[in-house]
């Protein structure tokens, strides 16, 4: 299988946008959990704080724990603890409710302020509207008129004359003369002034109206949803905020678990280094071999039974020549897995081996020959694919009809 490839191009901006997501999500339960308390101040140990406050940090430490309960529980899965992954999956489960909960109040809380400001406006902008209206109606029915100056000079003219005393009282024939004409000269001042105000009143909604932010409707969105379905507006709203607050608990958390396991990947993936003998020799202890017991060498196991070449095929392993290897770029290591087999394995018909006393020996016949060893896991399967079954998990699954010739096993047990 082709491993997965971690590359920092693309891990580091999606780094910053997953702790983006995971920063709302962490607003959405500090808000929603202040909305549980008031703003009355306390003692609270050494500390003055609110209910307001105390609430908040609970809320947000749940949405701290729905990221790193995920992390527990994969690391208990992992070592096979099944009491610590339950619990600490149930605390995940409990965490993400809480949180999706606290997002949908938040997302809801926020719409609901949105929708009322745009409401506002909408009303704001529809009560402009039928003012300007209502207004150039009755600027319509205003009669015509000669301007205010010329009305008023006039009827300050009639006011002057002797005998006519405010036109108060009708009784001569001065005032049978004039009063008439100032009554219908008060009337069209009256229209006069009327036109005036209501000209003043319509340049001043006009200016209003163009400064007012234009809002035909109060949720476009959902109006828009409602029409292309069955659903009313109002189930549109809520089912977009229930849509964002899922989205940023299945980003948020899941997010940096998934990235984690990508990088996990690539470190179980990479290739492991061939040793120089010379640093073998350095690093290894120096072997002991127990009394009257010859070690077998290399060159006399290869003339009782040759070696098994390795496929054309495949990538050749290293090969010892004047105690130089050459390792290639990716060294095939089933060769070296069926020499040692050979060398240091042998049937028996009573009990077997285990399969990590077998891996000690196959380690040091390694550092002694300059290959690179398999690790334990992984020299399990090439033994079982040599024929050798195992009984038991990988850690301590034992080998049976096969165990380790006398000088191996001595090497084993000085090691």
């Amino acid at each position: 299988m082709r491993a997965f490839n971690f590359n920092l191009t693309w891990a580091i901006p999606a780094t910053i946008a997953i702790a983006a997501i995971w920063g709302v999500s962490a607003c959405a339960n500090w808000y929603a959990g202040a909305s549980f308390g008031d703003d009355s101040v306390f003692d609270f140990l050494l500390f003055q704080t609110t209910t307001s406050q105390i609430f908040s940090s609970a809320s947000l430490s749940a949405d701290i724990l729905k990221t790193v309960m995920l992390f527990a529980a994969t690391a208990a899965l992992a070592t096979r603890n099944i009491k610590a992954a339950a619990v600490t999956g149930s605390i995940w489960a409990v965490c993400t409710f809480w949180s999706v909960i606290s997002a949908t109040g938040f997302v809801a809380f926020n719409q609901g302020n949105v929708m009322d400001g745009r409401g506002k406006s909408v009303a704001n902008w529809s009560q402009l509207e039928k003012q300007i209206e209502r207004n150039e109606q009755r600027r319509a029915e205003v009669k015509p008129h000669r301007p205010q100056k010329a009305v008023q000079a006039e009827i300050d003219g009639i006011l002057s004359v002797p005998g006519v005393d405010g036109c108060a009282v009708i009784n001569g024939p001065v005032t049978r003369l004039h009063c008439p004409r100032l009554t219908s000269l008060r009337t069209e001042l009256a229209y006069a002034e009327s036109a005036i105000w209501l000209d003043s009143e319509l340049d001043r909604l006009r200016k209003e109206l163009q400064s007012s932010e234009r809002v035909t409707s109060e949720n476009p969105w959902a109006e828009l949803v409602a029409g292309l379905t069955t659903a009313t507006a109002s189930q549109a709203m809520t089912g977009r905020a229930l849509l964002f607050a899922f989205m940023l608990e299945l980003i948020s958390g899941p997010g940096f678990w998934a990235l984690w396991v990508a990088y996990a990947s690539t470190l179980k993936t990479r290739p492991v280094t061939a040793q120089k003998p010379q640093e073998a020799a350095k690093s290894s202890p120096a072997p002991s071999t127990p009394p009257k017991t010859k070690q077998p060498v290399l060159g006399e196991m290869a003339r009782r039974e040759p070696a098994i070449e390795p496929e054309p095929a495949k990538a050749p392993h290293l090969v010892i020549d004047n105690e130089r290897p050459r390792a290639t770029s990716k060294p095939s290591m089933k060769g070296p897995v069926q020499q040692w087999k050979r060398e240091f394995l042998e049937p028996t018909k009573v009990g077997g081996c285990s399969t990590g006393t077998m891996h000690e020996s196959y380690e040091r016949w390694c550092r002694q020959h300059g290959y690179s060893s398999y690790a334990l896991s992984p020299f399990g399967k090439k033994l079982s694919k040599l024929g050798l079954p195992k009984v038991g998990k990988v850690a301590g699954s034992f080998r049976p009809g096969w165990k380790l010739k006398e000088v191996a096993l001595a090497q084993v047990r000085a090691a």
